[in-house]
C-alpha cells in the first residue's frame, strides 16, 4: 500500500503539514515516513540549516521509525548515540549524536502505517509543545490516510480498488508512451463457494487468491479487486508479455485450496486488452478485457483470452448479462412461468407443470433463458439463482394449495453444477420445511450427463431425495448418450424424452424408433414418460399410440405467469360434504 501513501493526497498533505509545523517549532529536520514492515520510505523532508535526512528508502529494521511505531504516542530520545534503542543502529553511526522525536501515524484499526519525526544536532532537547505539534500532524495525516485507503484499497484483501488503477493508468500515460495491458481475472469458482452449504463467499477465499496472484505478478504490476469474483491487473507491458503473465496466473491456481472441509479448485479465466490495440482510455480497456474473460468462460475458448475487435458485440453482451445477474436477483427482477403437462389417456387432463425461469426487462422485453442461463452456468451464479427458483416454485405451489386449488406436482430443473456444489438433499429439506410444501408435490429434473459424473455421490444423494418423497425425473432423455444401465441404477420415477426426437419422429423413422423404444423401456422399468416439445396434433396422436403417459408443449399451452396458470388450468377442490341427520 506504499504506492498510495507516496503519491496523491497523502503526500501532498504531508508536505503542507511539514511546512506548517516548521513555522511553529524550532528544529533542524522534520520528516514523514511510511513503511510496510520491510522498507521505511521517507516521502517528505524539511531541512533548515543542515541537510540531515533526505527523501529515500532504508531497511525498516535499521530506522528510528521502527521504534516509534512500537510506542503508544510520542517517542523522545535526547541522544541517539546513548539511548539503548538507537545507539547500535547503523543510521546512528552515519548521523552521529542527535536529538530525536517521533509519533506514529495510526489508523482507526490500530495499524501504524508511518511516522512523523524530527531531528536536531546536539545540544538540543524537544519539549512538550514539540510533542503536541508532532502528535497533531500525525493525527491529521492518519485521517488523510484513512480517506485514501477507503477510496483506493480493499483493506481486508490487501489489494487496490478500481479508482487506483485509473490513477496509475493516467500517470503511466502522462509519463510517456509505452505499452500498457489490463488483465481481468474472473475466478470461475467464486460463485461456487458462495453456494456451498453452510458457507458464504468469505474473505478467506479471496485472501488465498490474492496471495497466489501476488506470488506470480511482476513488481511493476498493480493488483486490484474489481467485484465479487474478479481481480484486475494493470501492467506496463505489451500483449506478448501480458499473455505470459496470464499463463503464470492460470498455472498457480492448478492446485486446490482447502476451504473449510472442502477442497476447492479456483479456476481463473483471464481476459487481456492492451494499449493501443484494444483501446486508449482506461474505461474501454477494462471493459474489453472483462468481455474477453467472460467470452473465454462462456464459450470455453480457454483460460486466457485476448480481446479481439471482431468479437466486441458478442463479448459485450455476455459481459453485460454476467454483470447484471447478481443485482437482478437482489432486486427481485426474476419471475417464474409454469408450463402445464397433460395426460394423454385422460382427456388431456392437467397432471403437473414445470417451473421455468424468466427475466423481464423494464422496457417490456425479455432476456431469453438461452442467453442468461449459460452465462449463469459458466460464472457459477446458477447456484444461488437455482436455489431461488426452487424456493419460489415451492412457495407458489404451497400458496395455491392454501387457496383451495387441487394439489399439483411442480417440477424444477436442477443444474449439474448446482447439484454438485451443494448438498441437494439437505437444501431440498430446508426449502420444503420453510415453504410447508409436502415433498410429494415437488419433482426435480436432472440431465443424463449428471448421472455419469461422480455417479456414486449422485446415487447417494438421489436415494436420499427419493426417500424424502420428492419425485426424480430425467430431463432430455436420449440427448446425453448415457448408458441405459443408469436408468436402472438411479431409478428415476419419470423420463422426459428430448424434444428434438419428438419434433423429428414423424419425418425420421429412426427417431420414431428411438421414441418408441424409450417409452417401452421406461414402462418396463416402472417409470412414467413425458414427451417434450409437442406442437402438433399428429405428434400427439403418435405419442398416444405409443402409450406415452403425458405431453408438454405449445400445442396445449405455452409457459404462463402464475396468475394465468391459476386462472386457466388450476381446479378448485370440491367442498367437503356433510351428512346431517
Amino acid at each position: 500500500m506504499l504506492q498510495i501513501l507516496k503519491s496523491g493526497r497523502f503526500n501532498e498533505a504531508s508536505e503542507d503539514m511539514l511546512n506548517l509545523a516548521a513555522k511553529i517549532l524550532s528544529y533542524n529536520t522534520l520528516f514523514v515516513a511510511v513503511h510496510d514492515q520491510l522498507t521505511n520510505d521517507i516521502i517528505q523532508v524539511t531541512n533548515r540549516d543542515e541537510t540531515i535526512i533526505t527523501v529515500g528508502q532504508l531497511p525498516f529494521i535499521d530506522t528510528y521509525c521502527r521504534h516509534v511505531t512500537a510506542t503508544e504516542e510520542v517517542l523522545v530520545i535526547d541522544d541517539t548515540s546513548e539511548h539503548p534503542l538507537t545507539r547500535a543502529l547503523s543510521v546512528t553511526q552515519t548521523l552521529g549524536p542527535t536529538a530525536f522525536i517521533g509519533c506514529p501515524i495510526t489508523l482507526s484499526n490500530g495499524e501504524r502505517i508511518g511516522t512523523v519525526c524530527a531531528l536536531n544536532r546536539l545540544p538540543f532537547s524537544f519539549n512538550d509543545e514539540d510533542a503536541e505539534v508532532i502528535k497533531s500532524v500525525a493525527h491529521f495525516l492518519s485521517q488523510v490516510a484513512e480517506f485514501e485507503f477507503s477510496v483506493y484499497t480493499e483493506r481486508t484483501m490487501g489489494v487496490f480498488r478500481r479508482p487506483y488503477l485509473e490513477r496509475i493508468f493516467t500517470r503511466w500515460v502522462e509519463t510517456g508512451p509505452g505499452p500498457i495491458s489490463v488483465l481481468v481475472i474472473h475466478m470461475g469458482s467464486g460463485q461456487l463457494v458462495r453456494g456451498l452449504r453452510g458457507l458464504s463467499l468469505t474473505d478467506e477465499f479471496f485472501i488465498e487468491a490474492t496471495k497466489r496472484l501476488q506470488g506470480v505478478l511482476p513488481k511493476s504490476a498493480v493488483l486490484a479487486r474489481t467485484n465479487d469474483t474478479e481481480f484486475t491487473v494493470l501492467i506496463p507491458t505489451g500483449t506478448e508479455k501480458a499473455v505470459k503473465t496470464a499463463e503464470e496466473i492460470v498455472a498457480t491456481f492448478r492446485s486446490p485450496v482447502q476451504f473449510s472441509p472442502y477442497p476447492v479448485i479456483l479456476r481463473p479465466y483471464v481476459g487481456i486488452a492492451s494499449v493501443p490495440e484494444s483501446a486508449h482510455n482506461f474505461r474501454d480497456l477494462l471493459g474489453r478485457a472483462a468481455a474477453a474473460a467472460y467470452l473465454g468462460l462462456r464459450e470455453l475458448k480457454g483460460a486466457v483470452t485476448l480481446h479481439r475487435p471482431e468479437e466486441k458485440k458478442s463479448a459485450g453482451r455476455i459481459l453485460k448479462i454476467a454483470q447484471r445477474l447478481s443485482k437482478a436477483l437482489e432486486n427481485q427482477e426474476f419471475c417464474l412461468h409454469f408450463q402445464p403437462k397433460f395426460a394423454i389417456d385422460d382427456r388431456r387432463s392437467l397432471v403437473s407443470a414445470e417451473a421455468l425461469l424468466r427475466w423481464p426487462q423494464p422496457d417490456g422485453t425479455w432476456i431469453s433463458p438461452a442467453e442468461f442461463i449459460p452465462v449463469a452456468e459458466t460464472t457459477g451464479f446458477i447456484i444461488p439463482l437455482g436455489r431461488w427458483v426452487l424456493e419460489e416454485a415451492c412457495r407458489q405451489n404451497a400458496a395455491w394449495q392454501r387457496m383451495g386449488y387441487r394439489p399439483l406436482l411442480i417440477s424444477v430443473n436442477i443444474s449439474p453444477r448446482q447439484f454438485e456444489s451443494v448438498d441437494m438433499a439437505d437444501m431440498l429439506q430446508e426449502i420444503l420445511e420453510n415453504t410447508q410444501l409436502d415433498p410429494k408435490w415437488l419433482s426435480i429434473e436432472i440431465t443424463e450427463g449428471l448421472l455419469i459424473r461422480n455417479s456414486d455421490m449422485v446415487a447417494d444423494t438421489l436415494n436420499r431425495i427419493r426417500e424424502m418423497g420428492v419425485t426424480i425425473a430425467i430431463d432430455d432423455f436420449g440427448k446425453g448418450f448415457s448408458s441405459l444401465a443408469y436408468l436402472a441404477r438411479f431409478e428415476p420415477q419419470v423420463v422426459k424424452i428430448d424434444q428434438e426426437y419428438v419434433a423429428s419422429m414423424l419425418q425420421n423413422p429412426k427417431y420414431f424408433t428411438i421414441v418408441a423404444a424409450a417409452i417401452n423401456l421406461a414402462h418396463n422399468l416402472g417409470m412414467r414418460v413425458v414427451a417434450e416439445g409437442v406442437e402438433t396434433e399428429a405428434q400427439w396422436a403418435a405419442l398416444e399410440g405409443l402409450h406415452c403417459d403425458a405431453v408438454q408443449g405449445y400445442l396445449m399451452a405455452r409457459p404462463l405467469p402464475a396468475e394465468n396458470m391459476q386462472e386457466q388450468f388450476l381446479v378448485k377442490r370440491a367442498p367437503l360434504s356433510l351428512n346431517v341427520r
